[in-house]
C-alpha cells in the first residue's frame, strides 16, 4: 500500500488517481509495474555480505603490507641451515 502525498489515503501500488483528493501519481517505472520489492532482510543481507567482504580484503592487504616489512625471526638463520 502506498499514501496519497496530498491527503494520505491509503492506496494500491497500482493506483494512478487518488480516489479521495484525485491527486495524480507519475507513471510506474517498468521494475516497480512487475512487483518485484526485495525484502527488508535480502538487503540487509546483502549490506552485511558486502561488508564483510570489503572487511576480509582491508584484512588481507593489512597481513601481506606487515609480512613484507616485518624482520626475520631471530632463528631464521638456524632454519635454513646454518648450525
Amino acid at each position: 500500500m502506498k499514501r496519497c502525498p496530498n491527503c494520505s489515503e491509503k492506496l494500491e501500488w497500482e493506483a494512478i488517481l487518488c480516489t479521495h483528493c484525485g491527486y495524480r501519481f507519475a507513471p510506474i517505472p517498468a521494475v516497480a509495474a512487475s512487483g518485484f520489492r526485495p525484502t527488508p532482510t535480502i538487503l540487509k543481507i546483502g549490506c552485511g555480505l558486502l561488508i564483510l567482504a570489503a572487511f576480509a580484503i582491508g584484512l588481507w592487504a593489512f597481513s601481506s603490507l606487515y609480512r613484507e616489512q616485518s624482520p626475520p625471526p631471530a632463528n631464521a638463520a638456524r632454519d635454513q641451515g646454518g648450525e
